[in-house]
C-alpha cells in the first residue's frame, strides 16, 4: 500500500493444500511530518533540504538512513509524507551541496535565491548532531505538524586542496567528505566533486573534525583525516594509489557429509567492510564453484569479513588472513599485498528449539526468537541465528554453529535491532531477566524455554 500502512501482524498455520479465505487486513493512513524551516532571522526558508532518517542497526553499529527527502515551499513549508510508524529524526540544510542531492539533476526557478556558503545542517530540537536531535515519533492518534526548524549563523570555512597520483586520475574519481564519528555514512550530499586534475573545494564547513577518502578506477586512499579551526584548510593533499586485489578460497572442512563431497562453491559470498562508524564502504564478490574468489579495488585499512550465502547446513568456522585467525578480529589491507584470504566452512552444527511464552501457560505465537553469540563474536553478522514461534509458541533454529549463545524471544522490534547487543551493552543489562544462556555443542539438540519481552518494551528500538 502506498498510502496506508498495517499494524502487527499475527501468525498462521498452514497446511499443504489448505486454503485460507476471509482475512481482513485493517489499513490506517500513513503517517506525515511537516512543519516550517526558518532562516536565523525567523524569514521562512525556501528551497531548504528536510530529510527524515530512521536507525538503522548493524554488527558495526547504528546507523543513519534517509527514508525520505523533501524541499521547502516559498513559505518554508515542508511535509514528509506517506512514512511508516515509528521513530524519526529531522534534519534541514541550506546549500548547494545538499541541493544537488535532493534535486537528483533538476533545476530550480531563476527566482530562488543563492544559497551562498549556505548554513550548516540542523536536527530538530536545534541540535547539530543526529546523537543530539530530538526524536520524532509517529504513531495513531500523534499529531507530527508543527516541527519548525531554525538554521543557525555558525561560522563557516573552506576546505581546499588536491588528490594526486603518480599516474592519470581515473574519470570516475569520487571524494567521500564526512564528520569524524557521524553516523549518517554516505548519501549523495557526502560527495564532492574534483576537477581534471584532482583540485577540489569544500564551502560551507564548520569547525570540527572530518574525514576524507578518495577512491576510482584501480585506484584508492586510506582514511584522510583533517581538522577545521577557525580558517580555512588550504593545500590539503590527498595521495591517491592503487589499490590491493586480495584473492582468497572458501572450502569445506573434511567434507564428511556425502552430500556436500564436490559441493558447488558459486554461490557463497564474500565481502570486506571497512570498519569506519562514518564510511560504510563495501566490496562483494561470488566465489566460484571451486571456490576460488578475487576481491578487486580494494583501498588499505582495516576490514571485517562476511560471509554469505553457505551451502544449507555449513557455517563459517574459521577465517585467516594470511596466515592470521580473523574470524573475531578486523582484516588489515595494505600490510603484505600478496597475502590470501581463507575461508574454511564446517557442516558440524546443532539445534535449539524450545517454546515462548507471555506467562505460564499462555504460548506466544509469532515472536521473534534471537541467539546473540558470545561477545568476541558480535560483530559477524552469520553468528546471529533468528527464527519465529508457531501459532503455538514453539520454535527450531537448526544449522545453528556450535559455541555459546544468549537467547531472547522479543514480540516485535525494529528490523535486525538484535544488533545492539554488539556495541551496547546497556541492552543486555535491559533484558538480563528474560534472557537463557545457550552451550550448543556440535550434533546437540538444546531445549530452552523462554519468556516473551513484549513489545512495548522495544517499542522505538534499543537506545
Amino acid at each position: 500500500a502506498t498510502h496506508g500502512v498495517t499494524e502487527m501482524g499475527v501468525a498462521l498455520t498452514l497446511n499443504a493444500g489448505q486454503p485460507i479465505s476471509g482475512m481482513a487486513l485493517a489499513m490506517i493512513p500513513a503517517p506525515t511530518i511537516s512543519g516550517h524551516t526558518y532562516f536565523p532571522n525567523g524569514e521562512p526558508l525556501a528551497a531548504a533540504v528536510v530529510q527524515a532518517y530512521r536507525w538503522r542497526y548493524t554488527p558495526f553499529g547504528r546507523r543513519m538512513k534517509i527514508v525520505k527527502t523533501a524541499l521547502t515551499d516559498d513559505s518554508g513549508e515542508y511535509r514528509l509524507f506517506r512514512l511508516t510508524f515509528g521513530e524519526y529524526i529531522v534534519s534541514a540544510s541550506y546549500s548547494h551541496r545538499s541541493q544537488r542531492s535532493a534535486l537528483n539533476g533538476r533545476q530550480l526557478s531563476a527566482n530562488v535565491p543563492d544559497p551562498d556558503e549556505g548554513y550548516t545542517t540542523v536536527f530538530y530540537g536545534g541540535a547539530a548532531s543526529a546523537s543530539e536531535a530530538q526524536v520524532v515519533r509517529v504513531a495513531p492518534g500523534l499529531d507530527a505538524g508543527g516541527l519548525n526548524i531554525i538554521l543557525s549563523d555558525t561560522p563557516r570555512f573552506s576546505i581546499r586542496g588536491q588528490v594526486v597520483s603518480a599516474v592519470p586520475l581515473p574519470p570516475d574519481l569520487k571524494i567521500a567528505f564526512v564528520p569524524e564519528g557521524s553516523d549518517l555514512n554516505l548519501d549523495p550530499s557526502n560527495f564532492i566533486s574534483a576537477s581534471a586534475d584532482g583540485t577540489f573545494e569544500v564551502t560551507g564547513v564548520s569547525p570540527g573534525s572530518y574525514l576524507m577518502l578518495a577512491f576510482g578506477g584501480h585506484l584508492s586512499t586510506p582514511l584522510v583525516p583533517v581538522h577545521v579551526g577557525n580558517s580555512n584548510v588550504e593545500k590539503l593533499s590527498i595521495p591517491l594509489a592503487p589499490a590491493i586485489t586480495v584473492n582468497g578460497r572458501v572450502s569445506i572442512e573434511g567434507a564428511i557429509r556425502p552430500n556436500l563431497a564436490g559441493t558447488n562453491l558459486a554461490g557463497v559470498k564474500i565481502g570486506l567492510v571497512r570498519r569506519s562508524r562514518e564510511i560504510e564502504q563495501r566490496i562483494e564478490v561470488f566465489a566460484g564453484g571451486d571456490g576460488a574468489f578475487t576481491l578487486p579495488d580494494v583501498g588499505p585499512g582495516e576490514y571485517d569479513v562476511l560471509v554469505e550465502r553457505v551451502p544449507s547446513g555449513t557455517y563459517t568456522r574459521s577465517i585467516r588472513y594470511g596466515g592470521r585467525d580473523v574470524l573475531s578480529d578486523a582484516v588489515r589491507i595494505g600490510i603484505d599485498p600478496n597475502d590470501s584470504l581463507d575461508v574454511s566452512l564446517s557442516p558440524m552444527t546443532g539445534t535449539v528449539e524450545g517454546h515462548v511464552s507471555e506467562r505460564v501457560d499462555v504460548p506466544s505465537p509469532g515472536v521473534q526468537v534471537v541467539l546473540v553469540p558470545e561477545v568476541r563474536l558480535r560483530r559477524r553478522p552469520d553468528r546471529y541465528i533468528v527464527g519465529l514461534t508457531d501459532v503455538s509458541g514453539n520454535f527450531q533454529l537448526t544449522g545453528v554453529p556450535p559455541g555459546q549463545y544468549t537467547a531472547f524471544a522479543f514480540e516485535q522490534i525494529e528490523p535486525e535491532a538484535y544488533y545492539a547487543f554488539a556495541y551496547d551493552p546497556s541492552v543486555s543489562a535491559r533484558f538480563a531477566d528474560r534472557a537463557a544462556s545457550v552451550n550448543l555443542n556440535q550434533g546437540n539438540v538444546t531445549r530452552l524455554e523462554l519468556k516473551a519481552i513484549p513489545s512495548a518494551e522495544t517499542a522505538g528500538g534499543f537506545r
